[in-house]
């Protein structure tokens, strides 16, 4: 084999661990990025609300549902009651 030919594979595999490595980055900054983070739990929260108040939902995903937005529903009165408790010290 040719020393010329040995660099020229060695470069096109240099080029496409380089590609691969630029298709990975740029799906890990779609992943994270605010915008679609904010979109999926947007999704989440819909689908939340969703199971949690039709009858057509799962016995198992309305109970979970219910529960999910009991507590949540808790932790804001908690943080309200926190917030007003600190403001009426002043």
């Amino acid at each position: 084999m040719s020393d010329t030919r040995r660099r020229s594979e060695l470069e096109d595999a240099r080029l496409a661990a380089r590609a691969d490595l630029t298709a990975t980055v740029e799906e890990l900054a779609a992943f994270f990025s605010p915008r679609t983070q904010a979109a999926r739990a947007r999704a989440r929260t819909m689908r939340l609300f969703h199971d949690a108040t039709s009858p057509s939902a799962a016995t198992g995903d309305r109970r979970r549902a219910r529960m999910v937005l009991v507590a949540a529903a808790g932790v804001t009165a908690a943080v309200v009651a926190g917030l007003v408790g600190r403001l009426g010290r002043r």
